[in-house]
């Protein structure tokens, strides 16, 4: 006949059993600047077996059952190993992430310059991109704006205030990173009022053929330099101009766009616009 009373120590055997049963832990994830590491995960018990799996990227393992095995060639950007413990019939599995950062950084670069003219106020940002996993983000350091997406290195900037309004862009590189890897940009936003003019004895017009997609400037002085900007403040390059000759232009998407005309010092603004 069965004894139940040796039936509860049974059930404390095989629960005890199962507190004991070793879980795995593939150690704290890790951020680095060389090619190499060591992992760190969790010792193991008599008579368990583990074993290391590369789940992404690209490493080498040197032993892949060594708990604190190295690791050699990690491949720039994001690595994900996971360590699996057996203990019997029981499993269990961890992850850990090794993020490797480039030894010599991109150099933070904010593009260039730009200058927009009322009514605009939105200009759109030429900043280098990133080298992943570098993460560069934008602040404002003087005037106003409104940034999009803080770590778009194109990203659109609205709102920006009559005058200059400087913006930085700031990059970081984990374990890699250099200190004063940022590089600043000042987007200025012109009147009307600001542009200066000239009286000349014969009239100067500067026009823009929708019908043709043709840019028309006539002046009986003579021209120094003629600019083209579009709605976000960006030039756009021109043909080659001659005074008096219509230039082609008709290519250019449907937008706002500002001409200026350097003539003998002083400058001439028109504003157009191009619809398809």
């Amino acid at each position: 006949m069965f004894n139940f009373k040796f039936f509860p120590a049974l059930l404390l055997i095989g629960s005890s059993v199962q507190m004991n049963a070793q879980i795995a832990d593939a150690g704290p994830d890790q951020e680095l600047c060389l090619d190499h590491t060591t992992l760190q995960a969790n010792a193991l018990m008599p008579d368990v077996t583990g074993y290391w799996t590369l789940l992404s990227g690209n490493v080498t393992i040197a032993d892949d059952s060594d708990p604190t095995s190295q690791l050699t060639n990690i491949y720039v950007g994001a690595n994900t190993l996971s360590w699996t413990i057996i203990n019997g019939t029981d499993t269990t599995t961890d992850e850990v992430s090794i993020i490797r950062y480039e030894f010599d950084p991109a150099i933070a670069d904010a593009g260039s310059d730009q200058t927009i003219f009322t009514p605009l106020s939105t200009a759109v940002m030429q900043a280098a991109t990133p080298w992943f996993p570098q993460v560069c983000s934008w602040t404002v350091v003087s005037g106003t704006g409104i940034i999009t997406n803080v770590n778009d290195p194109q990203t659109s900037v609205s709102s920006l205030g009559v005058g200059e309004n400087i913006f930085q862009w700031t990059c970081d590189d984990g374990e890699c990173s250099v200190p004063g890897n940022l590089d600043q940009v000042t987007i200025w936003v012109e009147t009307a009022m600001s542009v200066s003019t000239i009286e000349f004895s014969q009239p100067t017009s500067i026009w823009y053929d929708q019908t043709t997609g043709l840019l028309q400037v006539n002046s009986d002085v003579g021209i120094d330099d003629l600019t083209l900007f579009d709605g976000s403040g960006r030039r756009i390059q021109l043909p080659d101009q001659t005074n008096g000759r219509p230039m082609n232009i008709g290519s250019l998407p449907s937008g706002t766009y500002v001409v200026i005309a350097n003539i003998d010092g002083a400058l001439q603004t028109q504003r157009f616009i191009v619809s398809r």
